[in-house]
């Protein structure tokens, strides 16, 4: 082993832990009452809750971006202290200011991204995504209609936050991030299906017909 390199439990590093997670909470949904998705409930947990318990064996750190105007305090009371809550600061906002905010903070070579309404997530799918980064700045699922995944995906950490820099001087799209990096590499998501069958890790909750039919999903999932 060369010189400075030292061993975690999720790999060889240097310097820095392999892997972050960034999860965006920021804003309120709009379709389901102006509440923060982050605290919707299915049964007796928040959405926020089953996102960490699924994420945080899988990597060193997480990091939950939110919003300047949601409550620190509400969040706190949910999240454990050993994880970063990040506030969005500036004038600006939008989903790549937050993604940017959580990459400035994270010290991982490599990010996980997601967002806090995604609570299906399967840990061997986000496995396969860091396997996936690997010698690439991001592992991105791809629908079979050209349709991409861009907020459930892995990123080389320092190549993502170059990226998305220079794509905030033009709008605040992700795609402008995405467009700046050099390689990648683009998951079908028929290998996606292969671990994942029902593709329940990209379930999103927008509207309460949405949060209806969750509730539905995660009955049966307990049921198992």
């Amino acid at each position: 082993m060369a010189p400075g390199w030292s061993v975690s439990k999720k790999g060889v590093k240097l310097g820095m832990t392999s892997r972050a997670a960034i999860i965006l909470a920021g804003g309120k949904g709009v379709r389901i009452g102006n509440t923060a998705k982050a605290f919707l409930h299915l049964n007796e947990k928040t959405l926020i809750e089953l996102m960490l318990e699924t994420i945080q064996p899988l990597v060193d750190r997480v990091i939950v971006v939110i919003g300047r105007n949601d409550s620190m305090e509400k969040f706190r009371e949910k999240i454990p202290l050993s994880i970063d809550i990040l506030r969005d600061r500036g004038k600006r906002e939008g989903t790549l200011v937050g993604l940017l905010n959580g990459l400035n903070r994270s010290e991982s070579e490599y990010s996980l991204v997601l967002p806090c309404d995604s609570p299906f997530i399967n840990k061997e799918v986000l496995e396969l995504l860091f396997t996936e980064a690997l010698e690439v700045d991001a592992a991105i699922p791809q629908w079979t209609n050209g349709f991409i995944e861009p907020l459930h995906s892995v990123y080389k950490t320092d190549e993502a936050r170059q990226g998305a820099r220079r794509a905030l001087k033009n709008g605040i799209k992700v795609s402008g991030m995405i467009e700046r990096l050099k390689v990648v590499r683009y998951v079908p998501i028929e290998d996606i299906r292969k671990i994942d069958n029902e593709l329940l890790t990209f379930t999103n909750i927008n509207t309460l017909g949405d949060l209806r039919k969750a509730l539905r999903i995660y009955a049966r999932l307990l049921a198992r």
